[in-house]
């Protein structure tokens, strides 16, 4: 079992479905996950996220898994620690890194949008989101047979 890098309390593995079946480290003190190197791709089968960590700087938490000594790099404008082994997020970095997640594709008939689930519920409660410079709007064709 590895050891939370922030606090040292024994992670639990935890079982999630969401496109593919992968077992994360979730720590029970500080609810921290730690994921392991190929496992973030695996989450969101996604090849338009764009995995590149910006390296910032030499951590002070130890890998769970080498004990190494982790890097803090940025990953979509959040700071996470990670090594060769895998990432760490702290409680709520994942869904930061997730909800800044946007993929724009062109396709033949147009413009694709990818956004997330959270991105989608504040599109259908609010009608519109707002990521960077673009902004996406919910509108409601008119029935032209009802004018």
């Amino acid at each position: 079992m590895a050891k939370c890098p922030v606090d040292g309390a024994e992670m639990e593995e935890k079982t999630i479905d969401i496109i593919d079946t992968v077992v994360l480290d979730s720590c029970p003190k500080c609810d921290g996950i730690w994921m392991d190197k190929g496992e973030l791709q695996r989450v969101t089968k996604d090849e338009l996220i764009e995995y590149r960590l910006d390296r910032k700087d030499q951590g002070f938490r130890l890998c769970p898994r080498c004990q190494k000594r982790m890097e803090r790099s940025q990953l979509h404008g959040v700071i996470v620690d990670d090594c060769a082994c895998g990432i760490y997020f702290d409680k709520g970095e994942v869904d930061k890194v997730m909800g800044k997640r946007l993929a724009l594709k062109s396709t033949d008939g147009g413009l694709s949008i990818s956004v997330t689930v959270p991105q989608l519920h504040e599109l259908i409660a609010k009608k519109s989101i707002k990521i960077d410079n673009l902004e996406i709007r919910l509108i409601r064709e008119k029935d032209d047979q009802a004018e």
